[in-house]
């Protein structure tokens, strides 16, 4: 919820600029982050309450599956940031 909610309050509905394309791409960073480090505290929280291990392991399993997709998605957030500063690059090199 927070990583959607931080994409939506931080969205540029304007025209693209590059201070709206820095934005988004950390907003994108943040919300990634936030959801990497509540899948650990899950872990962490099962581990401490003493569930048994096979609650253990599927909350790992569950944690290794949020964060191989949050590191996918700030992946992608960065190459989207690259791409639309090289468009940003190339109007401005085309209407001085």
């Amino acid at each position: 919820m927070v990583p959607f909610a931080l994409s939506a309050a931080l969205n540029n509905y304007g025209g693209l600029t590059e201070d709206g394309a820095l934005r988004m791409a950390f907003a994108t960073v943040a919300g990634q982050t936030i959801a990497i480090l509540s899948a650990i505290a899950a872990v962490v929280l099962t581990v401490t309450r003493r569930y048994a291990w096979p609650a253990v392991g599927a909350m790992a399993i569950i944690a290794a599956v949020i964060t191989a997709w949050a590191i996918g998605s700030i992946s992608s957030a960065g190459d989207l940031l690259l791409e639309r500063l090289d468009l940003l690059a190339q109007l401005r090199e085309f209407n001085p």
